[in-house]
C-alpha cells in the first residue's frame, strides 16, 4: 500500500516537473527569441553611433572650414576700411592741393598796372608790353592748371570712389553675416547631433544591461531546468517527513539515505 502510495507521488512529481520544464523549455526559447532581437537591436543602434559619428566629425571639419572663412573675410573687410580711409585721405588732400593751386593761379592773373617813368612813351611801352606778355602767361599757366584739376577731378570722383567702397562693404558685410548665419547654424545641429547621439548611447547602455539582465535569466533559468541525472525533487511521505526521491532513466531510484517511513515486517497469521 504503501507503495502504491510513493508510485503515485512520484507519478505525480513527474507529470509536475515535466510539466515544469516544459514550461521552463517555452520560456528559453522566447528568451533565445527576445535575446536574437536585442542582438540585432544593438547593431542597429551601433550602426546609428558610427553615423553619429561620422556626422560629427563632417559638421566640425565643415565649422572649422567656415570659421576660418569668416576670419578671411573678417581679415578682408579690414583692409578694405584702411583702404577707404587711406583712399579718402588721398582724395581730401589732391582737392586741397587743387584749390590751392586754383586760388594761387587766380591771384597770378591780375595784370600790373604800368609804372609812368623819366623814359617818355619807349618806357611805358616796353612795360606795358611785358606786363601784357606776362598776363598771357600767367592766363595760359592758370588754364593749363585748371585743365588739370579737372582732368583729375574728372579721373578721380570722390562720390564714385565713396558709392564704389560702399557698395563693396555692403556686399563684404552681406558675405559676413551670410556666414556668421551659415556657422551659427552648423553649431545648432552640432548641439542637436550631440545631444540625440547622448540619448542613443544612454538607449544602447539600457539595452545593454537589459540584455545582460536577460542572459543572466536564461543561465539561470537553463541551470534550474536541466541536471545531468534527470530531475531531482523533494517529496514528503504520509506523515508528514520529508524524503528524497529522484527519478532516472531507469525509473523510480530509492534515496540512498536512510528512509523516512517504517517498513511493515509483521506476518499475516
Amino acid at each position: 500500500m504503501l507503495n502504491r502510495n510513493l508510485q503515485q507521488q512520484n507519478r505525480a512529481y513527474k507529470t509536475r516537473l515535466e510539466t515544469e520544464v516544459a514550461a521552463l523549455l517555452q520560456q528559453k526559447a522566447e528568451l533565445e527569441a527576445r535575446l536574437k532581437a536585442q542582438e540585432s537591436l544593438n547593431q542597429e543602434l551601433m550602426s546609428v553611433l558610427e553615423k553619429e559619428r561620422s556626422l560629427n566629425q563632417e559638421l566640425t571639419s565643415a565649422v572649422g572650414h567656415h570659421e576660418n572663412k569668416l576670419y578671411a573675410l573678417q581679415s578682408e573687410g579690414k583692409h578694405k576700411d584702411l583702404l577707404v580711409q587711406a583712399l579718402s585721405s588721398k582724395v581730401s588732400q589732391d582737392i586741397a592741393l587743387a584749390a590751392s593751386t586754383t586760388a594761387g593761379s587766380s591771384s597770378h592773373s591780375h595784370p600790373q598796372q604800368p609804372q609812368a617813368t623819366s623814359g617818355g612813351t619807349s618806357t611805358a611801352g616796353s612795360s606795358s608790353a611785358d606786363s601784357g606778355v606776362q598776363v598771357s602767361m600767367s592766363c595760359n599757366r592758370s588754364r593749363g592748371e585748371e585743365v588739370s584739376v579737372s582732368s583729375v577731378a574728372s579721373q578721380v570722383s570722390p562720390q564714385a570712389i565713396s558709392a564704389e567702397l560702399d557698395q563693396t562693404l555692403q556686399h563684404l558685410t552681406s558675405q559676413i553675416n551670410e556666414k556668421n548665419a551659415a556657422v551659427l547654424e552648423a553649431k545648432r545641429l552640432l548641439r542637436s547631433t550631440t545631444n540625440e547621439l547622448h540619448k542613443l548611447t544612454k538607449l544602447a547602455e539600457q539595452r545593454a544591461e537589459h540584455l545582460r539582465r536577460l542572459q543572466s535569466r536564461m543561465q539561470s533559468s537553463s541551470t534550474a531546468a536541466s541536471t545531468p541525472g534527470g530531475y531531482e525533487y523533494k517529496g514528503s511521505s504520509s506523515n508528514g517527513s520529508a524524503s528524497h526521491a529522484r527519478m532516472g532513466s531507469a525509473g523510480f531510484v530509492p534515496h540512498t539515505g536512510p528512509p523516512s517511513f517504517s517498513k511493515p515486517c509483521g506476518r499475516r497469521i
